[in-house]
């Protein structure tokens, strides 16, 4: 079993890196859109 702060560490890190593709996406997106 990992440890419990590497556990988080992983989940805060996998949240970051969605958040940032999100955020990449919808610029795309809007940049395309415009």
């Amino acid at each position: 079993m990992p440890k419990p702060t590497t556990t988080a560490t992983v989940t805060a890190a996998t949240v970051t890196a969605a958040t940032v593709t999100a955020a990449t996406v919808t610029t795309a997106t809007v940049t395309t859109a415009t």
